[in-house]
């Protein structure tokens, strides 16, 4: 289906599949007269969460990606990727503000598979572009998003050897910031460093993680849990997420640089955890997507890592990674699934017992004031579990009730239902350890007690009543006499 915004009649077209229908919703509502329009986030960081955004934040940001891109009125773009989430709707904004013509194709692992024409534009997943290679260069633009670009899929792009009028780049963003405020360049020349667009301004918490303002397209600053590496004004290297640093023997590891260096050698998945370690504190473990190999090992060991202790303690194969719906490694289950594959953490009974709304939670992380030694001074191993008992899709409103008016002093101003810990040295083992907490919290919190019904004394308890009063009374008596 081509949708041409130079000349656009919705009426007239026909939307046949339920992805055109759904794009016809999401154009209807983009033109009606109200400001906004409902975002949902991936989850891959947290709770999947709707909220809205203005139009005219859309717009902003649809100007400064096709500014950047250098796109055109009349230019062609290709649209495959769910409307339900920003990457999605920000494609059709940016074809209607620059009256781009827009091609609709289901979202599938190979989008293109049917594409015949060059068009200028594109935006797609990792995982799309790894089954689309054949047909890459007939796409002028193309931007990657909603997961970090791998090594070995750069490398199978390096060895397409595309025209030089053949522009890859990797993007960097979130839904808060309307998909994307920065874009690294893969193709023709690789690059190490994001480039931010104009209006946009970066800077480093004490932490060392981005602060992003781009007013044009948030009003607040917003704050990321993303380690980087600061080059200039306008650019900056990824490093990490702070909360997934591993802290090993009290070294910080940051598993997302090893990853890019493993998936050098190896064509598979592979994602580095610390699981817990009573003398490390967090053990370094690789796990690699797919079949036990010794090949996979004997490579994963021939591999020069920076650091000794770069190197993983063990290596386990599972056969499929979690992912988010748009493709993300979604490192909590994957921790979850491990925790319980391989009984890391003990489970107790009563906590089988609770209602699990676990997926509702939030996390904050935080550097510990407990036991630890010099590690509490350097990671953040304290963490805080937050959960808005109004949002919540597990419990009915009764229910929500009965939390809110029981536990209403661990519940904040914004509606969280909040509580932290630190007890152990670990992120991983404290933030089981709340999860555990908060369930059985809420889960108590849930318990009604029976209504005592009111009833007379029995016979025999009067008389015992009156034998304990007639003992007492003996007791008093018989001190009044002294030898």
């Amino acid at each position: 289906m081509l949708i041409d915004f130079n000349n656009l009649n919705i009426n007239q077209l026909s939307f046949d599949t339920e992805f055109e229908k759904k794009v016809k919703i999401f154009l209807e509502e983009w033109f009606s007269e109200k400001t906004g329009v409902n975002v949902q986030t991936s989850g891959s960081t947290g709770v999947p969460k709707i909220f809205e955004i203005k139009k005219k934040k859309m717009v902003n940001s649809a100007v400064m990606t096709c500014n950047f891109l250098g796109l055109k009125e009349g230019d062609t773009a290709l649209l495959c990727l769910p409307v339900e989430y920003i990457s999605g709707k920000m494609m059709v904004v940016r074809s209607i503000e620059r009256k781009l013509k827009l091609i609709i194709t289901n979202p599938s692992l190979n989008p293109v598979e049917n594409l015949e024409e060059e068009i200028d534009f594109c935006a797609m997943t990792p995982l799309q572009v790894e089954n689309s290679l054949e047909k890459l260069h007939l796409i002028k633009n193309l931007i990657i998003g909603g997961a970090a670009v791998s090594e070995s899929l750069k490398s199978k792009i390096l060895q397409m050897k595309l025209s030089p009028l053949n522009r890859i780049f990797e993007t960097y963003g979130m839904s808060e910031t309307l998909s994307h405020i920065g874009l690294k360049q893969l193709m023709p020349e690789q690059e190490d460093y994001f480039t931010v667009f104009e209006n946009v301004a970066i800077s480093l918490d004490d932490r060392g993680c981005l602060k992003i303002f781009a007013p044009s397209v948030n009003a607040e600053e917003l704050q990321t849990n993303d380690l980087v590496n600061i080059k200039n004004e306008k650019q900056f290297k990824f490093l990490g997420r702070i909360d997934n640093v591993i802290n090993s023997g009290g070294a910080k590891i940051f598993p997302e640089t090893l990853e890019a260096l493993v998936k050098k050698e190896l064509p598979n998945e592979a994602i580095f955890v610390g699981l817990p370690d009573e003398s490390l504190g967090q053990k370094l473990i690789l796990i690699i997507e797919g079949d036990e190999s010794d090949e996979v090992k004997r490579k994963v060991s021939e591999i020069p890592f920076e650091k000794n202790f770069h190197r993983p303690k063990d290596i386990i194969f599972i056969r499929e990674i979690p992912r988010t719906p748009n493709g993300k490694v979604n490192r909590l289950d994957l921790y979850k699934n491990l925790n319980r594959d391989l009984q890391l953490i003990p489970v107790s009974q009563n906590l089988k017992k609770m209602k699990d709304f676990s997926k509702e939670l939030s996390f904050k992380t935080s550097r510990s004031s407990g036991a630890g030694g010099q590690n509490v001074n350097k990671v953040e191993t304290a963490v805080t579990v937050l959960w808005k008992v109004d949002a919540s899709e597990f419990f009915n409103e009764d229910e929500k009730v009965l939390i809110q008016l029981k536990l209403k002093n661990r519940i904040n101003a914004d509606g969280f239902l909040f509580l932290s810990v630190s007890e152990s040295r670990t992120q991983l083992m404290n933030k089981n350890k709340a999860i555990e907490k908060i369930l059985e919290m809420v889960n108590k919190a849930l318990i009604v007690p029976k209504k005592r019904t009111a009833t007379k004394p029995s016979k025999r308890q009067k008389q015992k009543r009156l034998d304990n009063k007639k003992k007492l009374s003996d007791k008093k008596e018989n001190r009044r006499f002294r030898f």
